[in-house]
């Protein structure tokens, strides 16, 4: 689908989460709405997106709208695509691929790799065309890959969110509690170290820890790419994610936040004018990620 296609039509951009669905529309003079947001988990979620899409913004022409939807969660991508069909042509909805995305894929897997990884680190190339980049996405899961300059993706890491920290000491002791991970990471709470009760320990341990690693993944990344940096002489870093700004402010590294890469990768229309480029051969020496970046 070529832009001529696009032009003229609202694009409805969803990318699908662990947790969540978040949306956006663009509309025909390119405006873009404000991102919207519901539990994957909730009841009847895909009918809550077509509501809002149909009801405030594409009212008075459903059958134009286009779809794209990126996903990491395969049994709710097809409760989407399952409720679109019904009101919408199958031409009309756009599953993005990894094929699909002009970022050349330097792991062993790309089929297996999550295409909110790929989607953000090509987002991020066009923020910072010719430039190295490490984008920080801090979702269910914290993922640090490194972007080259000629828009090549060089893989990455991956530990967990702070939603999943917070639930996993909750669940797996006896002794500490499970705390909301929204309301413990609130930014006015005041994160000491050393904490003087159980819940503010568990608060400080898991931000302060978590910055921590991300700052230095965010060093051994950029070492790891020092011949393409710029002038600075080190690649820029993006934060993106549901949890980017709660962590900015914890993080020492340089960068900039652009909480909804993803989705401003998929409102943007190169991504289905550029050219697929062909799949890379790795081989076990030339793998700069391996399985982890499956």
């Amino acid at each position: 689908m070529t832009r001529s296609a696009t032009f003229g039509r609202p694009v409805v951009a969803v990318d699908i989460g662990n947790s969540a669905a978040k949306w956006s529309v663009r509309q025909p003079d390119s405006r873009a709405t404000s991102i919207q947001r519901v539990s994957i988990k909730s009841h009847g979620w895909p009918g809550e997106i077509i509501r809002d899409v149909l009801s405030g913004h594409c009212p008075t022409m459903p059958a134009d709208v286009l779809w794209r939807i990126a996903t990491v969660s395969s049994p709710a991508r097809l409760q989407l695509i399952d409720s679109l069909q019904r009101r919408f042509s199958p031409e009309s909805i756009r599953t993005i691929a990894w094929r699909n995305v002009p970022i050349k894929p330097l792991v062993r897997y790309p089929d297996r790799l999550g295409i909110d990884r790929l989607l953000a680190g090509w987002k991020a190339t066009r923020i910072y065309p010719g430039q190295s980049v490490v984008v920080v996405d801090a979702g269910s899961a914290i993922t640090v890959d490194s972007v080259g300059p000629a828009s090549e993706f060089h893989g990455g890491v991956i530990l967990p969110g702070l939603s999943l920290q917070f639930e996993s000491l909750g669940r797996g002791t006896d002794a500490l509690p499970l705390l909301d991970s929204r309301e413990a990471a609130e930014q006015s709470i005041e994160l000491a170290v050393p904490a003087i009760d159980t819940v503010s320990a568990i608060r400080s341990g898991i931000l302060w820890g978590t910055a921590g690693a991300i700052d230095r993944l965010i060093q051994m990344t950029q070492a790891n790419g020092a011949e393409n940096t710029d002038h600075t002489g080190a690649a820029k870093v993006i934060l993106t994610g549901g949890d980017s700004a709660r962590l900015s402010s914890l993080l020492k590294s340089p960068h900039t936040v652009s909480p909804c890469l993803v989705l401003d990768a998929l409102l943007d229309d190169a991504i289905l004018d550029e050219p697929i480029l062909d799949e890379p051969i790795l081989n076990d020496s030339q793998d700069p990620c391996a399985r982890s970046s499956d």
